[in-house]
């Protein structure tokens, strides 16, 4: 059970990130766009995320 409630809370997680990244899109103004330096970011995949989409 415990591991079922692990793997909900990722899949919930993934899911408010996307949810999060489709909002910030809507806000987008394609009229016109600015080139800014942003912090590097790194995602680590590992074999138990793969597991929740198969």
């Amino acid at each position: 059970m415990k591991k079922k409630i692990v793997k909900m809370q990722r899949t919930q997680q993934i899911i408010q990130n996307k949810k999060k990244q489709i909002e910030e899109a809507l806000r987008l103004n394609f009229d016109w766009f600015t080139i800014e330096k942003m912090e590097t970011e790194c995602y680590v995949l590992s074999e138990n995320t793969l597991k929740l989409f198969r």
